[in-house]
C-alpha cells in the first residue's frame, strides 16, 4: 500500500521438496517444507524512517541414516542478505525472527541497525552457513539456540554511480551454537566482523 510517502510491503514465500537421495547407499524419501515473509513500512516520519521484521522457518532433520530425510536444503547461497547480513544461517534446519530500523536523512545517506535470533528447527540437526557450508552439527543435544545477530550499516551514494557501506555485525552464541562448536573443538561465545563495500554502477 502507498499512501503519500508512506510505503508498506510485505511478500511471504514458501516452498516444498519432495523425490529420493542416494543417502549412505541407499535411497531416502524427501519431504521438507521452509516458510520466509518479511514486512516493510516506511513511515512519514522525518528522514523516512522505516520498520522492517523478518520471519523465516525451514524444516530440519535428526540425522540418522534411515527413513524420511526431512532437512530442507536450499538451491543456492544466499549469503548477506536481511535472513543474516553476517551470512550464519541458511535456509535450512531454522527457526528465525526479527527486526530492523532505518533511517535515511538525506538522499545520499542512508544508515539501518538490526537484531535477528536464530535456533535449530531440529536441536540435533545441522548447522548450516549462508555459503551453503555445513558449520557442524551435535547429535545428541536437545538445545535449538544458535543466538542473536545485532548488525549496523551505514550507506553513502555521493554520485549516483558510486555506492560506499560499511557495517558491523556481533553474533553471541546460544547454548546449541556452543555445543556444535564444541563438538568441532572451535568452542567461543562471540562472534563479530566489520566491511567496507565499494560499488560502482556504469551507467
Amino acid at each position: 500500500a502507498d499512501g503519500g510517502s508512506v510505503l508498506f510491503t510485505a511478500p511471504v514465500e514458501g516452498a516444498y521438496e519432495l523425490g529420493e537421495v542416494t543417502w549412505y547407499g541407499e535411497n531416502r524419501d524427501v519431504r521438507a517444507i521452509a516458510l520466509a515473509a518479511r514486512a516493510s513500512w516506511e513511515t512519514a516520519l522525518p528522514g523516512h524512517l522505516t520498520f522492517g521484521a523478518e520471519g523465516a522457518y525451514a524444516s530440519g532433520d535428526d540425522g540418522k541414516p534411515t527413513g524420511t530425510l526431512r532437512r530442507f536444503d536450499p538451491i543456492l547461497p544466499d549469503e548477506h542478505s536481511q535472513l543474516s547480513p553476517m551470512s550464519l544461517f541458511a535456509w535450512s534446519n531454522l527457526i528465525f525472527g526479527g527486526g530492523t530500523i532505518g533511517v535515511r536523512p538525506i538522499h545520499e545517506l542512508g544508515l539501518v541497525a538490526g537484531y535477528h535470533y536464530a535456533a535449530l528447527a531440529e536441536p540435533g540437526g545441522r548447522w548450516t552457513s549462508a555459503a551453503l557450508v555445513a558449520i557442524g552439527a551435535a547429535p545428541a543435544s536437545t538445545a535449538r539456540s544458535l543466538g542473536h545477530e545485532i548488525d549496523a550499516a551505514i550507506k553513502i551514494s555521493p554520485w549516483r554511480p558510486l555506492e560506499i557501506e560499511t557495517g558491523y555485525g556481533l553474533f553471541i552464541r546460544g547454548t546449541g551454537a556452543q555445543q556444535i562448536l564444541f563438538a568441532a573443538e572451535r568452542p567461543a561465545k562471540l562472534q563479530h566482523w566489520a566491511y567496507l563495500q565499494t560499488t560502482f554502477r556504469a551507467p
